[in-house]
């Protein structure tokens, strides 16, 4: 083989190189924000089921609301038919 020849492919190689190492370094680079952005993710989903009630909570409180309200117009009634 000539010696240039050799030094082509030595220098193809190299660009190759080099090509590969900017692909990876930018794929690093959108890994390491993607890698955030799910850290961010996470505490967001934590602050939020920490806030969070249960269906049967708010079921409870609900039915007490309900309660409250129909022994109010019971009252309100009864002040009416007694006057």
């Amino acid at each position: 083989m000539k010696e240039i020849a050799k030094n082509e492919i030595l220098n193809a190689m190299a660009q190759y190189a080099r090509n590969t190492d900017e692909i990876l370094f930018g794929m690093n680079k959108r890994f390491d924000k993607l890698e955030a952005d799910v850290t961010s993710l996470k505490y967001d989903v934590t602050s939020i089921q920490s806030q969070m009630v249960t269906k049967s909570y708010l079921d409870d409180k609900l039915s007490d609301l309900r309660g409250d309200l129909v022994q109010m117009v019971d009252r309100k009634i009864q002040l009416a038919i007694s006057r």
